[in-house]
């Protein structure tokens, strides 16, 4: 189903590499093996704030502040300055917000033995694999069914496309099966009915 380990933790974002499935996050304990998937959702980007925002409010410091070196210093040299002021406090802000957007947690949806792992800008959900029923997609709403419940689970805005839900369904089906498969003890599956 995959054929390379999660490069990262879906429930931590604890760097993985090196870790050979089946194994446990050393971080949290997130438990993954080879059959283990997750998908992230994009990661939206502020243009307005991150490139527009931070020239907009310099250049608006520079100029408050150009009056005052302009009798001491040429024009040409005022404007120099200014825009190297400009620049560095540019990259100094844009530098900033691209940390801070790199420490918020996507939102993720994840295959793992214990059960599909979501996580929202509300929280974390697992649910266990024998609750496990299937993935609705209907225009903007994403969600989980649970078998034999009209409760669901929202999928936080992760599946942009089709081929991608597609591929979730399916995955999702045949984990649930082989989870469900090896939950029950071999000398068990004989007797049960088919």
């Amino acid at each position: 189903m995959i054929d390379e380990p999660l490069p990262v933790c879906p429930q931590c974002e604890y760097a993985l590499t090196g870790l050979p499935p089946p194994h446990r996050c050393p971080e949290c304990g997130f438990e993954y093996d080879e059959r283990s998937r997750a998908w992230y959702a994009p990661v939206r980007s502020h243009y307005l704030i991150e490139y527009i925002g931070p020239v907009v409010a310099v250049g608006l410091i520079g100029l408050g502040l150009g009056p005052i070196f302009v009798n001491g210093i040429s024009r040409p040299a005022h404007l120099i300055f200014v825009a190297l002021l400009m620049l560095a406090v540019a990259g100094i802000v844009r530098g900033g917000s691209r940390k801070l957007a790199s420490r918020r947690r996507l939102s993720c949806v994840a295959i793992a033995p214990r059960g599909l792992y979501i996580r929202s800008d509300i929280g974390e959900k697992w649910i266990p694999w024998q609750d496990v029923g299937r993935a609705v997609f209907s225009g903007e709403f994403s969600y989980m069914t649970y078998r034999g419940s009209d409760q669901t689970a929202n999928i936080p805005g992760v599946f942009t496309d089709q081929e991608a839900q597609a591929v979730f369904s399916e995955l999702v089906q045949l984990a649930r099966k082989h989870y469900l498969e090896i939950a029950i003890p071999p000398d068990s599956r004989a007797s049960q009915p088919s």
